[in-house]
């Protein structure tokens, strides 16, 4: 009877264990992918927000150098409006318009945020880029939807490397979607080679825009984009 009753102790201690190690290894893979193993042996997805920001990393707004509210620009990682289509959060970004400090520059013709590797924008530039080519990803993946006038556009770019030439150079891959594409809740893909998710400083961005060619006399108008399930996927 004792020993059966000092075996059932040690099972439930092996599983204990069992379920800590199963409790710590996805987080740490969302933060750290390559320390948990080959990420072709994943299932061919790194999540980057799914109700929350996953990634281990921060965020910075572009080009503005203040942080909310002092920018313009607020955000939420959290909102529960608007219907998710996954989970019960998405991530909300807002531009009122106006100015962005931009080392000395005024700028309002567009406003933006940007997922990034480093935990915090200031050390940006001294945190080294991940190299997730190992994943074999070859597309982003995303639902969103905004509020913005028929003269504002909002662009959707992926990773930007530490390479100054394309295609790994961030900008030369991105979705720019009309008020009317992002009027209710739809999903998205944008297409990569593999090679550019080898030097990954930035995640997502995110992207408000007022094209100058309008009337670059007019401040941008500004809007609200919804977010949610963003993904790298083979």
């Amino acid at each position: 009877m004792k020993k059966a009753i000092f075996m059932k102790l040690i099972m439930m201690f092996l599983m204990g264990m069992f379920l800590v190690s199963c409790e710590r290894n996805p987080m740490k893979r969302l933060s750290d992918p390559l320390e948990e193993g080959a990420l072709a042996t994943w299932s061919g997805v790194f999540k980057i927000y799914d109700d929350d920001l996953i990634t281990g990393g921060n965020v910075s707004f572009i080009p503005s150098d203040l942080a909310p509210p002092n920018n313009n620009m607020a955000l939420d990682f959290k909102h529960t409006d608007d219907d998710p289509p996954e989970g019960t959060k998405c991530l909300r970004f807002a531009w009122n318009g106006q100015d962005q400090d931009w080392s000395g520059k005024d700028e309002h013709d567009w406003a933006g945020m940007c997922l990034i590797v480093a935990t915090h924008w200031s050390l940006y530039d001294s945190t080294p880029s991940k190299d997730l080519s190992a994943g074999g990803y070859t597309k982003i993946t995303f639902k969103a939807k905004a509020i913005i006038d028929s003269k504002t556009y909002v662009k959707f770019e992926g990773p930007v490397s530490t390479t100054t030439s394309a295609p790994n150079r961030g900008g030369t891959r991105y979705l720019r979607l009309t008020s009317t594409e992002l009027s209710d809740w739809e999903s998205y893909t944008i297409n990569f080679n593999n090679a550019d998710f080898k030097s990954v400083k930035d995640y997502f961005k995110i992207v408000i825009e007022y094209p100058s060619g309008i009337n670059t006399t007019l401040y941008g108008n500004g809007g609200i984009v919804l977010v949610d399930d963003i993904r790298y996927e083979k």
